[in-house]
């Protein structure tokens, strides 16, 4: 049961005893495989690495009844679905299925590594990424500094170390708002 975050499993082969993954109402079901499940409150997102899995996803109603069950066809390595929680009165759940390329899925899978690659990133992913990561907030008060390209590594648990980079190599100015919040702005 994954309550909330991402984690990569990496399953044994046994067909009779296969590998599930509850996450929310979604259940992620395994045979000989490795994939990766991002949970959070918006959506459950699965990525395939190797091998095959299913995911059944299930609207359930206030009293917890479930009102609707959707299974997607069986996902193989590359592809990844997202799941988003759906209301109980919807009719159907509609989980979106794409292929990525291995540069996508080594950049969903980049959390596993010791850095943080920034390479021809915006300020705004790797502040998104940063975020996601450690659940401090870095806010752009100045909308072209979105998109400002960066280039190198970076630890990602680093939060204060960044912004002191950004500080110091790109005349930016940090405002820490409190212990979960930063401001970044171009100095004038």
């Amino acid at each position: 049961r994954l309550l909330h975050g991402e984690a990569h499993f990496q399953v044994a082969k046994n067909a009779g005893w296969p590998f599930v993954v509850k996450v929310g109402t979604t259940q992620i079901r395994a045979v000989g495989t490795a994939f990766n499940v991002h949970f959070n409150d918006q959506a459950v997102d699965v990525l395939v690495t190797e091998g095959k899995v299913e995911v059944t996803a299930n609207a359930e109603s206030s009293s917890g009844e479930i009102t609707n069950t959707v299974t997607t066809p069986t996902l193989t390595a590359g592809q990844r679905v997202t799941v988003r929680p759906q209301a109980a009165t919807s009719s159907t759940l509609l989980p979106q299925i794409a292929n990525l390329s291995a540069a996508e899925i080594a950049d969903r899978l980049a959390w596993q590594t010791a850095l943080l690659p920034l390479e021809s990133k915006t300020l705004a992913q790797v502040a998104a990424e940063f975020e996601h990561r450690t659940g401090h907030r870095i806010v752009l008060a100045d909308r072209e500094l979105a998109e400002m390209r960066l280039g190198g590594s970076f630890k990602p648990d680093d939060v204060s170390g960044f912004i002191h980079v950004l500080e110091s190599s790109f005349g930016l100015s940090a405002e820490r708002v409190d212990d979960h919040q930063t401001e970044l702005r171009k100095v004038r």
